[in-house]
């Protein structure tokens, strides 16, 4: 290992590291960085000492949890392209004990950290969850086994998409000391606890007889960053890069190089949505560890990817944000969904996207219509920044209606297409929650052909959609088809785009 510390010296990479921002230049020890998808939100963990006025006399960092305390610590900004604004503690969820390694879901909705020795703790440390609400985070809950065990587990990241958890733990089974290890969700239970299935290692791939630590599964999903001292490197733990290949193995990891990693211990790395940029923790200077950033060098980049972002709000009072909704990106080519996620106590959501691919953006939340938007990633070269998607939704009274303009139909045809049918399952399950809900089904037309013509292909067209609702369950004395052709078009017919806004159907309550 000496001999391949030196070769990485002997061939140093581009690096220039500075602090995040004035408050991150400590005296006392930070580490462990998280970051929002938005980069808006930088949490860490600190040691800190509990007498402050004693420490100033003897700075001495020994690390004796008589003398010091971990607790979160957190630095908000407006922008991306803000600097970073002074550090304070996460009051919410720090305790007189020890808390550390906070890793955010990419949209801030959850929470997963470590905390030792509490009294529900099933080991040394265990790894806990938190949900963010209008008054602050929850208090912690051990996510209990299959993750947590007598042994020491801690180090958690969640997927971008919110299905896995990846944690490192000192359990039997491991390939070295300490292993990365995944679960996947299985669903929530009864008090809104996510649950998770047996964890799996990672395998050789990942892991070695040495120390593994740190993961973090960039938004791709395909690039996970760690640290190991048993891999080759530069000294201590260093920081490395996998990327996962086509049949679902990881390739062999790749060293970041020197001096991005030291003979010190070099770890915590999380990586940007963009992937231009890195926060991570180094104890390279008189043994202290603290928050570092840097800019990534390309061949440990991870792949493009964007986020969207928006509000939700009632269509009705734009000033009531409506949280809590559930948020589901669906990617067009394969009626899959990527990802599903709830807004915040303000109304906003925020979700990573893999970039090259076209989507559909579907919000639902009790007491209104659903909405639905289609938007396009597939131009690359085009993506700056997020897409931003706010949007209104429709409460459940009479009068009150939506456009469904994910409806298709053949030209001048009545015959539902099949991807018609990710709208309509929506439009069923309003109903079924709704039992009472008496609709009006609309159907709209462009001004091509006669006024007749037009009528009448939309009048065959609200028909065909209300056959598909009452062959799904719905009793047929709760709708209504109406055609409307061309008598009450939503925008210009002079362009092809106002056109097609045009060629729709529509949802309107006309009883409850």
């Amino acid at each position: 290992m000496a001999r391949v510390s030196v070769y990485f010296q002997d061939h140093p990479v581009a690096y220039e590291a500075k602090f995040p921002g004035e408050s991150f230049k400590l005296p006392y020890e930070l580490y462990w960085p998280s970051i929002t998808l938005d980069e808006r939100a930088l949490v860490v963990t600190s040691m800190f000492p509990r007498d402050t006025a004693a420490f100033k006399k003897n700075p001495v960092i020994d690390r004796n949890t008589d003398r010091f305390q971990e607790d979160f610590f957190i630095s908000n900004r407006e922008d991306p392209d803000a600097e970073w604004n002074t550090l304070l503690p996460v009051k919410s969820l720090n305790t007189p004990f020890n808390e550390g390694t906070l890793a955010l879901s990419p949209d801030g909705t959850w929470a997963f950290y470590t905390a030792c020795g509490l009294a529900d703790s099933k080991g040394s440390c265990d790894i806990y969850f938190t949900r963010r609400t209008q008054t602050g985070w929850t208090k912690g809950v051990n996510v209990g086994a299959p993750v947590n065990t007598k042994e020491w587990e801690s180090q958690p990241c969640l997927s971008a998409d919110g299905t896995t958890l990846f944690f490192v733990s000192k359990r039997p089974g491991g390939r070295g000391k300490s292993d990365i290890w995944c679960a996947h969700l299985k669903g929530m239970n009864s008090k809104g606890i996510p649950q998770f299935g047996n964890p799996i290692n990672l395998g050789d791939s990942i892991n070695s007889p040495g120390d593994e630590g740190s993961p973090f599964l960039h938004p791709d999903g395909k690039s996970l960053y760690f640290a190991s001292n048993g891999w080759p490197g530069v000294g201590g733990m260093d920081v490395f890069v996998s990327k996962k290949k086509s049949n679902g193995q990881w390739q062999t990891p790749k060293n970041f190089g020197y001096p991005v990693n030291s003979t010190a211990d070099d770890e915590g790395l999380v990586v940007t949505a963009n992937g231009l940029t890195g926060y991570y923790n180094t104890n390279r200077k008189d043994n202290k560890r603290e928050v570092l950033m840097f800019q990534l060098n390309e061949d440990v980049r991870p792949e493009p990817v964007s986020y969207v972002r928006g509000i939700v709000t009632d269509c009705r009072n734009k000033l009531k944000v409506i949280n809590d909704a559930t948020v589901r990106l669906v990617r067009k080519s394969d009626n899959v969904t990527v990802v599903t996620s709830r807004t915040l106590p303000d109304g906003s959501f925020v979700s990573s996207l893999p970039a090259g691919a076209d989507y559909v953006l579907t919000i639902e939340a009790p007491g209104y219509f659903f909405t639905t938007q289609e938007f396009s990633l597939a131009d690359v070269a085009k993506l700056h920044g997020p897409v931003n998607l706010d949007v209104c939704l429709p409460a459940l009274v009479p009068g009150e209606k939506i456009a469904l303009h994910n409806i298709y139909f053949d030209t001048d045809k009545a015959d539902l297409r099949p991807e018609s049918v990710r709208e309509l399952e929506l439009l069923v399950k309003i109903l079924k929650d709704n039992p009472k809900i008496r609709l009006e089904i609309g159907g709209h037309t462009d001004n091509r052909a006669s006024a007749q013509h037009n009528m009448a292909l939309s009048q065959r067209r609200a028909a065909s959609t209300v056959e598909y609702l009452t062959q799904h369950g719905i009793s047929a004395d709760r709708l209504v088809p109406k055609g409307y052709g061309l008598t009450q078009p939503c925008a210009t017919n002079d362009t092809e785009e106002g056109r097609q806004l045009n060629r729709r159907m529509e949802a309107k309550i006309i009883g409850n």
